[in-house]
C-alpha cells in the first residue's frame, strides 16, 4: 500500500485525517511531473519533453519539481483515501496542512451529526379546549364574504358602502390668535403662510377608501360630506377636531357585490 492512513474524531464530529504518501509513489509521480514540463521548457541540446530526468532536475530544481508534484497529487491521495476508508463527508473537507518529507497530508472531514433523542415521547402538554362563539363564526364568515365580494363601477353620486377612488392632500392650516386685550380679534398673519413639507399631512395621487363611516373617521362626518358627490368633482373641506384642510378629487366610484358564498 502506499498510502498509511490515520484518523481521529474530533469534539466537533469532523474526522482529522494524517495521510502519508510512500516515497517511492512521490518519486515516480515527481518522473511524471518533469516529463510534463520538459515539454514546455526550452534545455539547450534537447528537443522539448526529450530531456533526461536528472538534466530537468538541475535546471527546475528539485525542491520546486517536488513541490509541484505535492500539488499535483492532493486531489488523487484524497479520493484514494475516502474510498479505502468509506468515508461519507457530510459538508466540505479541507486539506489544513501538507508536510514535505516524507509526503504527509493532513484534512478534515466534516460528518454528519450524530444526534441521540431523549424520551420525547415522555413528554406532553395539556390542550385547552377551544370554545367557538357564534359570534367568532360571524366574523369569519364575514370576512371570507369581503375578501371574495366582487366591485363594479358604477356610474352615480357616491353612496354609503361605496369605495371610492380619488387623490387629496391634506395641509395642517396656520396657527391663530386672538388679543386677549381690546375688542378686536386679529389674526397673527392676513396671508397664507408658505408651503412647506412640514405642513403637508398627505398627498395621494390615488386612494381607495370605504364610505364605511364606521370604519372611515369614525365620529366625524367625513363620510356624510362624500356621498352625493360623483366622478370630476372636486372638494375642499376642514376637520372639526383639527386644523386641517382636505382636498379631494373624485376618480371612481365602484359597488362592491354581495359575494354569492354559500354556508
Amino acid at each position: 500500500m502506499t498510502l498509511t492512513i490515520h484518523t481521529e474524531e474530533d469534539d466537533q464530529r469532523q474526522l482529522v485525517v494524517t495521510v502519508e504518501v510512500a516515497e517511492e509513489r512521490v518519486q515516480k509521480a515527481m518522473r511524471n511531473t518533469a516529463r510534463k514540463l520538459s515539454k514546455d521548457a526550452y534545455i539547450p541540446g534537447f528537443r522539448k519533453g526529450k530531456a533526461p530526468y536528472q538534466v530537468i532536475v538541475r535546471r527546475i530544481g528539485e525542491e520546486t519539481l517536488r513541490a509541484e508534484t505535492i500539488e499535483d497529487m492532493v486531489q488523487a491521495v484524497f479520493e484514494e483515501m475516502m474510498e479505502q476508508n468509506g468515508f461519507e463527508p457530510y459538508g466540505q473537507p479541507s486539506l489544513n496542512e501538507v508536510e514535505s518529507s516524507p509526503l504527509v497530508y493532513k484534512f478534515t472531514v466534516p460528518l454528519e451529526p450524530a444526534v441521540t433523542l431523549g424520551q420525547y415521547r415522555d413528554l406532553r402538554r395539556d390542550v385547552a379546549d377551544v370554545e367557538v362563539t357564534d359570534e367568532a363564526v360571524a366574523e369569519a364568515l364575514e370576512q371570507v364574504r369581503v375578501r371574495h365580494q366582487s366591485v363594479e363601477v358604477v356610474e352615480r353620486p357616491v353612496e354609503a358602502g361605496d369605495l371610492v377612488t380619488l387623490s387629496g392632500l391634506g395641509r395642517l392650516l396656520p396657527a391663530v390668535k386672538e388679543e386677549e386685550e381690546g375688542d378686536e380679534e386679529t389674526a397673527v398673519t392676513d396671508q397664507p403662510a408658505a408651503e412647506s413639507d412640514d405642513e403637508i399631512l398627505f398627498n395621494e395621487e390615488q386612494t381607495e377608501l370605504l364610505m364605511d363611516d364606521t370604519m372611515i373617521f369614525p365620529g366625524t362626518p367625513f363620510v356624510e360630506n362624500i356621498v352625493g358627490m360623483s366622478v370630476g368633482d372636486e372638494k375642499a373641506s376642514t376637520s372639526p377636531s383639527r386644523p386641517i384642510l382636505m382636498m379631494w378629487t373624485w376618480l371612481a366610484v365602484r359597488r362592491p357585490s354581495p359575494c354569492r358564498c354559500s354556508t
